[in-house]
């Protein structure tokens, strides 16, 4: 279901905890992102903050297979180009 003009809440609450303010170059050094990247970001993020329990790592497993990705990815990038 959407959210706050993105797919869902999973995707708006990563979008706006992990990602905004920051550029595509910051999260890949490049100019543009991918899906994997994003989801890469967060997921290092989160190895670094997680610790051992299996509970908490099944909550967030589950929570971002609902993110969309690729909607953040576009997001970064047309942010890019609009910088340009």
């Amino acid at each position: 279901m959407a959210y706050n003009g993105w797919s869902n809440w999973e995707t708006w609450n990563t979008q706006m905890h992990m990602f905004d303010g920051l550029t595509a170059r910051d999260i890949s050094g490049n100019r543009t992102v991918t899906a994997d990247d994003c989801k890469e970001f967060v997921r290092t993020f989160l190895d670094e903050v997680e610790g051992p329990n299996a509970f908490v790592a099944d909550i967030i497993g589950g929570f971002m297979s609902e993110v969309d990705w690729r909607e953040i990815a576009e997001h970064l990038n047309e942010d890019a180009q609009e910088d340009e």
